[in-house]
């Protein structure tokens, strides 16, 4: 799981472009689990086949060439076993890409919630993840059919070897009568023989589970990584950033570059703007620095290490303070001048908790300038050699991003030892710059400071006409200069961005009418946001994601768990299913007790004694064991017919849980409130349609066979201690006592008590929310 993280962190764009959330989250769930647990079976790789060898040496040395013909069935029932595991591995591969295909789409459906809300599209998106999750259970289905065969084959098998074997010894032994002795060394060898035959179907199924994992990760692991310069980090004579005839672009072909015939050169410590109209590439041009875009030609050298402000801030689920300092040991006098200049200090009177307030996951407690002052004030506390700002003052007022150029950015703020390269449409900012860079076309228009650049005419004029008629600062900031404010850039340049924002009045009017507008109802939904924050949801302690709890699983609370299975598996399947699984135990019982009446016949022990009755015939001998095979093998086919009857009832009913589980999960979740996802994270969402489905979906049925398994072995075995010797049952009640004591003692250690606290949650979340599901439509 570590290494997949990782490698998600620094997966190149080329390599990104394959990979959607969805997959990375199954990667990390899904397919990381698979390999912890289902490898845990290659033990039993190892050692099954020593169970073979030993137990057929031992046969042989019984039996004599009759254990040939019981090694035969065994070599003809491995090819049927291996057909049904290619058509498994086939199985998996699809479905790995239906898993893939659901996460995906999950994903963006709880991201946008919000809109979903707002247009009511929770049916319709419903529909799309329930038509996915449909082609996951037909692959499902088809995969437990294979298992089904595989399960009967292996699991008659056993019964079917010791009736070849028997018959083929009487039949290639003439008169030989088995003893008692010999019969039960065979059907003790055949008992340690059933346990590596009827394990082989798992270890096939888990082995093939796992290794469709393995291939899946490995592939990822392999994929290229990113790189955050492409060359030349050597110190280039007080040059932090040089580009000589670079061209970048998303794809290897410079024909298609997004920046081409690229020179640029930005000295350490300077200021450097970059503007241009909308798609001009200024976006690109960062990307370019730090690596995340190709370099398909000329020469790109980064000095220092580099920090970036996005325009869309990624904040963390944690406090704000922890957003800031992202890992940094804290500084208190640094710490307290940071959140003094990039604005912070009102906001954090408001916070009930001050920086200590948790926020929400995607920063959903804070407005769109918050995020983005805390986003800068994580660089700024980060102390990095080049800041590459993509206009990160944007999203704040005027004055307040006055304050931040001014205490931050500019040439007195903290960071004027830094090299910045800011990215912005404010034309306030751009006489305090040392350079500015003009991008179009896809390339460098012009470079100069702010007065010859507006003195000459060109790309630059056009650029500030666009933004004086698309931007409400811009308009402030030529209204304060028209009341005489502003003396510092000169009375001509004065005049000129006045002539500049009058020449395109009416259009300027009508736009900057639209952006208010847009401003005021940002604002409103801020303040909105603010007082349902920290008015509506009071909370000393700052506290808006609850930590997620396992449910506590124990006594009454585990037979809740189960009848709920119970009852969307089906209560007509779950009823057949362990009917016909504790019929196989009692008539592979009756099986043992029918070799012990076969081998204690009255007619065989004399003859075995040497004493035969008079008038006893060879015929009769023959006879006698022929109807005690008979019996013994008509058994063994009710046994046969029973294990299919269960593996068949099982595959309905383990993909009618399945389906029914997930449709429900999915309609409370779509019909939960928002408050219910501004502080669920998006992950332990995922994480209920990921693991905990694949759980369901495959180890759950698993885990229910290996109990009845488990519950029918102690059950025979003690009938059958009590029956021979009744004087036992004084030892075992109080050990069955003690036994009891002990594994509550150490429940919390044991792996299938876990696995019940994660169905615990699951079910809780399925059923807390206490909505009628039937409102929905029919998955099926």
């Amino acid at each position: 799981m570590s290494s997949v993280y990782k490698k998600a962190m620094n997966l190149h764009w080329k390599s990104r472009k394959k990979y959607s959330i969805g997959e990375m989250t199954n990667y990390l769930s899904s397919d990381a689990d698979t390999i912890a647990f289902h490898l845990t079976h290659l033990t039993e790789v190892m050692y099954t086949p020593l169970h073979f060898i030993v137990v057929f040496y031992q046969l042989f040395f019984i039996l004599g060439p009759a254990a040939g013909l019981g090694l035969a069935t065994v070599v003809l029932i491995m090819p049927i076993n291996v057909y049904i595991a290619v058509g498994m591995r086939a199985l998996f591969d699809e479905n790995a890409d239906n898993k893939d295909e659901k996460i995906k789409l999950l994903n963006e459906v709880l991201t946008g919630m919000k809109v979903l809300k707002l247009l009511a599209w929770e049916k319709c998106f419903g529909d799309k993840l329930d038509a996915i999750r449909n082609k996951e259970l037909s692959v499902l289905r088809r995969l437990y059919i294979f298992r089904a065969f595989n399960v009967f084959s292996w699991n008659a098998s056993p019964y079917v070897i010791s009736v070849v074997m028997f018959c083929g010894f009487y039949y290639m032994n003439g008169d030989s009568i088995l003893s008692p002795k010999s019969a039960f060394a065979v059907v003790s060898l055949l008992n340690l023989l059933r346990f590596a035959i009827s394990q082989t179907p798992e270890v096939v199924f888990d082995i093939t589970k796992a290794s469709i994992s393995v291939s899946r990760l490995q592939t990822f692991l392999q994929e290229d990584e990113f790189e955050a310069s492409s060359a030349g980090n050597a110190h280039c004579n007080g040059i932090a950033i040089k580009m000589e005839n670079a061209s970048f672009g998303w794809d290897d072909d410079s024909s298609k570059a997004t920046l081409k015939a690229v020179n640029l050169s930005i000295p350490e410590r300077s200021l450097m703007a970059v503007v241009g109209h909308v798609g001009a590439g200024k976006s690109s041009l960062v990307a370019a620095v730090l690596g995340e875009i190709q370099k398909v030609k000329g020469h790109l050298s980064v000095q220092g290490r580099v920090a970036y402000v996005p325009q869309q801030a990624w904040i963390q689920n944690d406090t704000l303070q922890n957003n800031i300092l992202f890992g940094k040991p804290m500084v208190k006098q640094l710490y307290d001048k940071v959140v003094e200049c990039c604005a912070l200090k009102p906001d954090l009177t408001m916070l009930p908790a001050g920086d200590l307030t948790e926020i929400g996951e995607r920063g959903i407690n804070l407005s769109g300038g918050q995020k983005q002052r805390v986003s800068l004030a994580r660089a700024v506390y980060n102390d990095a050699d080049i800041y590459l700002l993509d206009d990160p003052l944007s999203a704040v007022d005027s004055h307040v991003g006055k304050h931040i150029f001014d205490c931050v950015i500019g040439a007195k703020g903290m960071l004027k030892d830094k090299t910045r390269v800011l990215v912005t449409h404010n034309v306030r900012y751009l006489p305090d710059v040392d350079s500015i860079v003009v991008l179009g076309d896809g390339t460098v228009a012009e470079t100069g400071s702010f007065s010859d650049l507006l003195n000459g005419d060109g790309v630059f004029t056009r650029v500030l006409r666009s933004y004086l008629v698309d931007y409400e600062d811009n308009r402030a900031c030529v209204e304060d200069l028209e009341k005489g404010e502003g003396d510092d850039i000169g009375s001509d340049l004065k005049t000129k961005l006045i002539r500049l924002n009058s020449e395109d009045g009416p259009a300027a009017t009508d736009g900057s009418q639209k952006i208010t507008a847009e401003a005021n109802m940002k604002t409103s939904r801020q303040t909105s946001r603010h007082l349902s924050t920290s008015e509506d949801n009071p909370q000393s302690d700052g506290k808006i994601i609850e930590e997620e709890e396992s449910v506590e699983v124990s006594g009454k609370r585990t037979w809740s768990l189960f009848l709920d299975y119970a009852r969307v598996y089906g209560h007509w399947q779950m009823l057949v299913t362990v009917t016909s699984y504790c019929l196989y135990y009692v008539l592979w019982l009756e099986g043992n007790i029918w070799l012990t009446q076969w081998t204690d016949d009255p007619l065989l022990k004399s003859v075995r004694d040497g004493v035969l009755a008079n008038g006893t015939t060879q015929e009769d001998i023959r006879r006698t064991n022929m109807q005690y095979l008979s019996v013994y093998s008509g058994l063994g086919l009710a046994m046969s017919f029973c294990i299919l009857i269960y593996t068949s009832v099982t595959t309905i009913g383990v993909v009618k849980a399945s389906r029914d589980l997930h449709h429900q999960l999915l309609t409370n979740i779509l019909r939960a409130p928002m408050a219910f996802f501004d502080t669920t994270p998006i992950g332990r969402i995922t994480n209920r349609f990921s693991h905990d489905m694949d759980k369901i979906d495959g180890d759950l049925p698993f885990g229910l066979e290996f109990w009845l398994d488990c519950v029918a072995i102690v059950a025979v075995a003690l009938v059958a201690v009590v029956y021979s010797s009744p004087h036992v049952i004084v030892l075992i009640i109080p050990l069955a006592y003690y036994y009891c004591y002990i594994q509550g003692e150490v429940k919390e250690f044991e792996s299938p008590e876990k696995l019940l606290q994660k169905q615990g949650l699951f079910y809780q979340m399925t059923r807390d929310a206490g909505i009628n599901s039937s409102r929905m439509p029919n998955s099926s």
